[in-house]
């Protein structure tokens, strides 16, 4: 196995893939690019602090470790044509942004930490099946207007914290399941607004409520 990295980016290559494939560089605005020009799997990756961009080929059953210091953030940016069956957690104690701005996000998960996380999907993103468990602290998440959504996507909202979830249109609510609401959590669908006091009350909302 092959290590490529920058000064906030650590990518481990399996057996079989070089640095031919998998391309690790540093932007003009200091962003860490990870590249893939073919299809790859059981890529590690580890992050610090900063920005790391996935972008290129399908990336499949891989690992994202982000390691934020308190104080400090972590953001990852998923530009990748497909992404399956990986995972993105914050191991760190800061926060972490992840924008997933294009591309097929497949059975793939997201897990969040203690601090305030943010996570986001585009207009043009398609997500199957993927699960998004935000952790503690006061989180944030948005799903933009003309995402598509596919089969069974769950979202934990964890425990404590005030949290924020967004949806610009509310049909693409009605696809989600939310689990772990809160009575301080606020829910934007389209033109409304719902608090979570009022859903563990029993409020008619556009989505599923685990």
């Amino acid at each position: 196995m092959a290590t490529l990295g920058t000064d906030s980016v650590d990518v481990v290559l399996p057996s079989g893939v070089s640095s031919d494939s998998v391309a690790v560089t540093t932007g003009p605005d200091g962003a860490s690019q990870i590249e893939i020009s073919v299809p790859v799997e059981d890529l590690e990756i580890t992050a610090e602090s900063g920005t790391t961009e996935l972008s290129g080929a399908k990336m499949a059953e891989s690992e994202v470790l982000a390691t934020p210091k308190k104080g400090e953030t972590a953001t990852v940016v998923v530009e990748s044509t497909v992404f399956k069956g990986n995972t993105i957690t914050n191991e760190g104690k800061g926060s972490l942004e992840v924008t997933v701005a294009t591309g097929s996000f497949k059975k793939s998960g997201i897990e969040g930490g203690k601090a305030a996380d943010a996570v986001s999907f585009g207009a043009s993103v398609s997500i199957k099946s993927a699960t998004v468990d935000l952790g503690k602290g006061d989180d944030s998440i948005t799903f933009a207007k003309g995402v598509k959504i596919k089969g069974d996507t769950t979202l934990d909202l964890g425990k404590g914290g005030k949290d924020v979830v967004t949806f610009e249109s509310a049909k693409d609510a009605k696809k989600i399941t939310i689990t772990n609401i809160t009575k301080k959590d606020k829910f934007i669908v389209g033109d409304d607004t719902y608090k979570g006091k009022d859903i563990l009350n029993g409020a008619d909302v556009p989505f599923k409520v685990g």
